[in-house]
Formats: structure tokens, sequence, C-alpha cells
């Protein structure tokens, strides 16, 4: 681009003959010369899995490490196992309600808050939660997160059923790491219960650029768990419960938006009781049928 300074400066004379006025041009020629070449980046599906992360602050570069809360100290404990390929099952919470005493009364038993273990072999307490990556790559990459209870609880030796036993899980909420601009998922309600044989859908991708990254389903937060003290009155689904029951030591935290309702009139032997629950997280192509291949934790 050529650029043209005028410069007007104004001569004074004492002369008879006047004022003489004089103007100097100064042109200033800038030659530009422009030579294009390219960035690039190339990307592929990531088959390594995500480690889990704060579900308070689910940053990648900061994981925890979450522990058994019946013996999180015990080195025979396997740690996370997370389902392979670039759409995984990071980690779920394993729920314990606690040991309790025998009642004929309905009752209800809160699940112990989420540990983890620091370097320092202190812990950490936060809420349950279940984490999903999705490394696809895919913009049109869809998905659903499902959870189920094949059957109900079973004492450990003499194989009883614990009956019409059902787990509520409220205050659902959906979290990503600062900086994702992929679309939110959609949850499909902010709670529902489960018992022997049910399954609830809890979150779904539907759309283009819709829950890319990892995401973290927890259930309530830090802030809303309670004191694991014998005896302290909680309100929670509009009834007051009462907190009871032996934890691990290191677990000072229970969450009431995990809570298992044992009804009063179910025969109880003393032993552990256990159920699985499977969390099932599969591709969902555009024609709406589900790949029964997805991923199960």
């Amino acid at each position: 681009m050529k650029k043209t300074k005028i410069i007007t400066t104004t001569l004074l004379s004492t002369l008879v003959l006047g004022t003489i006025s004089a103007t100097t041009v100064v042109n200033a020629e800038e030659e530009v010369k422009e030579y294009n070449t390219n960035a690039a980046v190339g990307f592929e599906a990531n088959d390594e899995p995500a480690p889990p992360v704060d579900p308070e602050n689910p940053d990648p570069t900061e994981p925890i490490d979450p522990v058994d809360p019946i013996k999180p100290t015990d080195p025979e404990q396997p740690g996370p196992t997370p389902t392979v390929g670039p759409l995984s099952i990071d980690f779920a919470s394993t729920l314990y309600f606690g040991n309790q005493k025998i009642s004929t009364a309905d009752e209800t038993y809160f699940a112990a808050a989420q540990l983890s273990k620091n370097s320092d072999e202190t812990f950490d307490e936060t809420t349950n939660y279940v984490q999903i990556t999705d490394s696809r790559g895919l913009t049109e990459g869809r998905w659903e997160l499902r959870v189920s209870q094949p059957s109900a609880f079973i004492s450990d030796e003499s194989k009883q059923e614990l009956s019409s036993a059902k787990i509520y899980f409220t205050d659902i909420a959906l979290v990503s790491q600062e900086g994702n601009t992929s679309k939110y998922p959609v949850l499909n309600n902010d709670g529902f219960f489960l018992e022997s044989g049910s399954t609830e859908i809890v979150a779904t991708a539907n759309e283009a650029n819709q829950g890319l990254g990892t995401w973290v389903t927890r259930f309530g937060s830090k802030g809303t768990l309670v004191e694991n003290e014998e005896g302290k009155e909680v309100e929670i689904a509009g009834k007051t419960v009462t907190v009871k029951g032996k934890y691990a030591e290191q677990t000072t935290k229970l969450s009431p938006q995990v809570r298992l309702e044992v009804p009063g009139a179910a025969n109880k032997v003393a032993e552990l009781y256990s159920t699985k629950i499977i969390w099932t997280l599969s591709d969902t192509p555009d024609n709406g049928e589900e790949n029964t291949e997805g991923d199960t934790l």
C-alpha cells in the first residue's frame, strides 16, 4: 500500500513582494510481500481410559484415587476397573449403607460418602458418582447411560433375599471440566429408584456435538453430605431420618441423596447383603436402535 505524506510549510518575507507559500511533497512507499504456509494437526479416537476425577471439579489433570467404602485401607481391594474403548465408563461408586441393627420398622439408610485416598495416606470424602468419557471424535456421536439392578439384595451365606428394598438416587447433576464447549447431555429426570429387576435411563446425548469429553453424573454434592453421627436427624423426601449404623472408620460423611429404604416386614438375617448395580453406556445410532455392545460397569 502506498502512503503519501503531504507536509505544508509557510515562508514569511518582509519584502514588498509579499508572502510566498511553498508546498513540499514526500512520498513514502512500502513494498509488502506475502508468503503463505499451512499449520495442521490430526486427531484420532483415544482408547486409553480416563482416570477418575473429583465430581466437584472434574479436572482430568487432577485425578483422584477412589477406594472401597467397606474396606478402604485393604490393599487387596481392587481399584477402579474402567471399561475399554473411546466410549467408556471410567468409574462408578460402590454403595455401602452401613452395618445396621435388625429392625421390624421401616428404615432408611444413607450411603457412605465416596472416599478417595491421598498420597499422604489421608482420605477425602465427596459425593457418589458415575463418570463416562466420549473420546470417539465423532461430531454425530450419540450415547445413552442406563443403570439397572438385575436382582434383589441377597445375603452372603444363607442366600436369603431382602424383599422390597429400594435404592433412591436424588439431586442429580451433570458436570464436565471447565472449558468443555460441547452441549450438555440430557438428564432424564432429577431422581429415580432401583429395585430388583428395574432399569432406568440416566442421561442421553442425542444431538451433534453433545456430551463430548468426560462427564460426571453425581448425586448431591459435598455440600449436601451430612455428618456420620449416630442419632443425627436429617430431613429428606419430606420425612425425618435418623442417622444410624456402623461404617468404616474413615467414613465421617454420609449421602442422603443415595439412600436405601427397607420395609420392616422384610425378613433379615445377621449377614452382609449385596446386589449388583450395573451401569451401561451404549452407542445410540441415528436410527435410534441401541447398540447392544455397549460398555457395562
